[in-house]
């Protein structure tokens, strides 16, 4: 696929905001630096540190409205410009420096990503804790006589299975037979 010659104003803005910049700067031959350069340059708001790992967990935030255009800032960002902005050490064929630099960001996302993941099966795990303590009180309800309304069995056996479906932790460690 060939390079765009530049780069819309409005174009840049939804990019940024649907993909990483390290990515877009892998699209454009340039760096994130660039990419962030051209956003300020062009008065295109970025997502906040830590936006992707958010999106990933299900937890983002509506991006930033586009605010209108002054007139000291361009519609267009040509190819051209993006590298001359690039420093000369930063340039595309610094490939080793590079490819580590990339591996690196990769892997804090990664790690990010991860983090995050841990955090809504915590969540997880504590909104099912609560739904049996709920269940067992219910349960101690009915034993000392209580009478559960019309469909209760019904509602116990769905409100279960919602328990099971946020606790994920039967599948990383499996009880012992009979527990």
């Amino acid at each position: 696929m060939a390079k765009q010659q530049s780069l819309d104003r409005y174009e840049l803005y939804e990019q940024v905001w649907q993909f990483p910049m390290i990515k877009l700067g892998e699209r454009y031959g340039v760096t994130r630096a660039t990419i962030k350069w051209a956003c300020t340059r062009m008065g295109i708001p970025l997502p906040h540190q830590g936006y992707w790992a958010h999106l990933a967990a299900g937890l983002a935030k509506a991006k930033a409205p586009l605010p209108p255009r002054s007139a000291d800032q361009p519609k267009t960002i040509s190819r051209a410009d993006l590298l001359k902005q690039e420093p000369p050490n930063r340039r595309k064929g610094n490939h080793r420096q590079r490819s580590r630099w990339i591996e690196e960001r990769k892997r804090i996302l990664e790690e990010d990503i991860k983090r995050a993941n841990l955090m809504m099966e915590v969540d997880g795990w504590h909104r099912a804790e609560s739904i049996r303590r709920y269940l067992g009180e219910l349960d101690k309800r009915v034993a000392l006589g209580g009478t559960p309304a019309e469909g209760y069995a019904e509602w116990r056996a769905w409100t279960e299975r919602c328990a099971m479906d946020l606790d994920y932790s039967s599948s990383r460690v499996e009880t012992a037979p009979g527990r």
